[in-house]
């Protein structure tokens, strides 16, 4: 598998998590300074792909207490 993934507010901005996918697994690592803060909307947004080409694209929205 091979694509992106990258967490957002709910307006669209970047939080600046670093975000890879390797194999069947995507991660999303805090930054310093970059804390998710409370009773706030993120999406995590990607688009994966498989050795022949299919893709999916991943769209999932959380809210912090």
């Amino acid at each position: 598998m091979t694509g992106n993934i990258a967490l957002y507010t709910e307006g669209g901005d970047d939080v600046g998590w670093l975000g890879k996918v390797e194999g069947n697994k995507g991660t999303l690592e805090l930054v310093k300074d970059r804390e998710i803060g409370n009773e706030t909307t993120y999406v995590i947004v990607g688009r994966v792909s498989d050795a022949a080409g299919n893709s999916t694209d991943v769209w999932i929205i959380f809210v912090t207490k």
